[in-house]
């Protein structure tokens, strides 16, 4: 037998059936052997598929090989035997991949060799009956591992676990090993009558054991249940059976699902668990993976952000550093070189010159090693009452304030935040030495705190500066920026906004400026609002 198509020649036995399919699996060609098989014309059979030809056992099997050929390209071997009552039947299979011309599409060639009925001893089947529930699984296995996302594979695992062992509901708990318990992340319901515990622990639930500590399926019922906190915790649920099934990998113990079913007295057999422990491990793997991935993503960023600040910092330093070092360096060179000339008056305000340049590096330092601090640092959340706060503000800014003649108001009572108040010293410093730096002369500042209806509070700076544009308003916060306003010589805000922000950030709040130019602005940061019910 023979078959040629463009370019392509294909050839077999004789007795062998010959057809070509679409990777979509119709047929778009049929060998003479084939037509006399099935007692059907090629143009009949030319668009069908194989579940339209073969038995259902058979077109399952063939189907599963052409899958099997497309993901790999490579050709495959297949021996395919059907049972019956008295005869059996074998069919040698061979599958792969052509391609007919150089722009379509490849297509799947079969080459099927039908062996004679033999006879055979009247024997119990063990593999065929199995067939569809492993099918079943397979399905259920590439469904859970073809994503990345957590709560895409956790949905999927809940809702293909039920319907796999036709259950009521599946929940998936993810174990918490610093804290010893289950959380509850996902629930499929089709009653949605169930409303299954947030958290599960071995203290209020002890059934839960063989799932922690010996790693086993675990399955109890109304019926046979004697201990009490599995009765209670069947009555709880209000289902009759609960299959508790471990998902671990590499050792690990990832989370557990909960499979429930209303019959009070069944019993899940061995090969239903076994199928459940199957897509619970291939679950567990696939959630360690997406795990990994998420924390590689969270790294990757953390890497970008850092990478992109170096770039920043090396610039921004230079500048800021250039400056003060400049100074230091060319009057300390005239004092060496040529002091005779100076008189002590001079030597004195080239010294003094020398000193504030001295202080303003040690700021700059300073801030670079208070912002590296934030970023590394955990801050405990805890109440905070700024007016314990603003007096070691004050205090801080007092020579400023004075060599300033700044005017300062602010609320006798302040309303309590959650935060950290020694970082809060950081911000109101901050906010309050760039309002009086960059305020009018002389500076009129302004502090309050405005409860706000989504259970934070506003703190807030006005001063009565010049003013910002929008432009530069969105460069305010962006770490190691710079405003150059025309016709000012001082040069803001630096590093400091930066260090505010992310302060502000760790402690769950957010940060912001409303500005008009020519009205002043007001710089604010928002915490949540402290409150004795909680």
């Amino acid at each position: 037998m023979q078959m040629k198509l463009n370019n392509l020649v294909i050839t077999g036995e004789e007795d062998h059936i010959l057809y070509m399919q679409t990777e979509s699996g119709h047929i778009t060609y049929i060998s003479p052997s084939g037509e006399a098989y099935f007692a059907l014309d090629s143009a009949q059979i030319i668009g069908m598929q194989e579940v339209e030809l073969f038995s259902e056992q058979i077109a399952f099997d063939l189907m599963e090989i052409d899958q099997r050929v497309l993901i790999t390209g490579r050709p495959h071997h297949y021996q395919i035997t059907q049972q019956g009552n008295l005869h059996q039947k074998t069919i040698m299979v061979t599958k792969y991949l052509v391609q007919t011309t150089d722009e379509s599409a490849p297509q799947l060639v079969s080459i099927l060799q039908v062996q004679q009925d033999a006879p055979i001893e009247k024997t119990e089947p063990r593999i065929a009956p199995l067939n569809p529930q492993f099918l079943a699984l397979q399905s259920a296995i590439t469904a859970v591992s073809n994503s990345l996302d957590l709560d895409l594979i956790t949905e999927t695992f809940t809702w293909e676990m039920a319907h796999l062992l036709q259950a009521t509901a599946c929940a998936y708990y993810l174990w918490q090993d610093d804290q010893n318990r289950f959380l509850l992340q996902n629930v499929y319901d089709s009653q949605q009558t169930i409303s299954f515990t947030e958290i599960l622990t071995i203290k209020a639930h002890p059934f839960l054991r063989h799932a922690i500590e010996e790693r086993n399926v675990y399955q109890m019922n109304r019926k046979t249940a004697v201990q009490n906190d599995e009765v209670r915790y069947l009555t709880t649920l209000n289902v009759g059976t609960i299959l508790c099934v471990p998902l671990c990998t590499q050792g690990r113990l990832i989370g557990l699902g909960m499979i429930c079913i209303a019959d009070n007295t069944y019993e899940f057999a061995v090969s239903e668990t076994a199928v459940a422990q199957l897509l619970a491990d291939q679950t567990a793997s696939t959630i360690f993976n997406a795990q990994l991935y998420t924390e590689l993503l969270k790294t990757n960023e953390r890497l970008i952000e850092s990478n992109s600040d170096l770039q920043a910092f090396a610039r921004t330093t230079a500048h800021d550093l250039k400056t003060p070092v400049g100074s230091i360096i060319g009057f300390a060179e005239l004092l060496v070189q040529e002091q005779n000339r100076f008189s002590p008056a001079e030597a004195s305000e080239f010294l003094h010159i020398i000193l504030r340049s001295s202080h303003q590096m040690r700021s700059i330092i300073d801030n670079l090693l208070l912002l590296a601090s934030v970023r590394q640092k955990d801050m405990p959340i805890a109440p905070v009452n700024m007016s314990t706060v603003m007096p070691e503000v004050l205090t801080r800014l007092a020579y400023l304030i004075k060599q300033s003649n700044c005017e300062f108001s602010m609320p006798d009572k302040w309303p309590m935040c959650l935060g950290d108040a020694h970082w809060l010293q950081e911000v109101w410093a901050n906010y309050m030495s760039n309002a009086i730096k960059y305020g009018g002369t002389p500076p009129i500042i302004k502090l309050g705190a405005t409860p706000l209806d989504n259970g934070k509070i506003r703190f807030w700076v006005k001063d009565n500066g010049k003013g910002l544009s929008t432009t530069e308003q969105e460069q305010l916060f962006i770490p190691f920026s710079r405003i150059h306003q025309k016709g000012e010589q001082k040069q803001g805000h630096g590093l400091g906004l930066s260090i505010v922000q992310r302060i502000v950030q760790k402690l769950g709040g957010s940060v912001g400026v409303n500005s008009t130019v020519g009205e002043g602005s007001t710089f604010y940061f928002e915490l949540p609002q402290f409150s004795s019910k909680r």
